[in-house]
């Protein structure tokens, strides 16, 4: 059970991470090595924007900015929380790992195409 506090304690501490560098730098830190060099967003540009919409609450506007980050923070928490109330974390089968890698570049390919299209430039 400290293990699980302990994953707990770090999700907390990582989610309010990203809410404090929200408010400090605002829409003008830009800490996206691929942007900066190409002056295209990377697939997770606008995760951590996301991330401080998702931790205060407005689930919306996470979803928009990048679902894939909004999907994750929303996956880790459940995944905490199952770990927290079992002791034990859920396990993908060994035949389905290659679909579930599939699933994860397809979904990256996908929010990289939506964080393209709809994020300012």
């Amino acid at each position: 059970m400290r293990s699980a506090a302990g994953i707990l304690l770090l999700y907390v501490l990582l989610i309010g991470g990203f809410v404090l560098v929200g408010r400090a730098g605002g829409p003008q830190v830009t800490p996206c090595l691929f942007r900066n060099a190409t002056g295209h967003p990377c697939f997770l540009c606008g995760g951590t924007r996301a991330a401080g919409a998702w931790a205060t609450g407005d689930w919306a506007t996470a979803f928009f900015t990048n679902p894939l980050a909004a999907l994750a923070l929303t996956a880790g928490g459940m995944l905490v929380v199952v770990r927290l109330v079992t002791g034990r974390s859920p396990r993908i089968p060994p035949h389905a790992r290659r679909v579930a890698w599939m699933i994860a570049v397809l979904a990256a390919a996908l929010n990289w195409w939506w964080v393209w299209t709809h994020l300012p430039r």
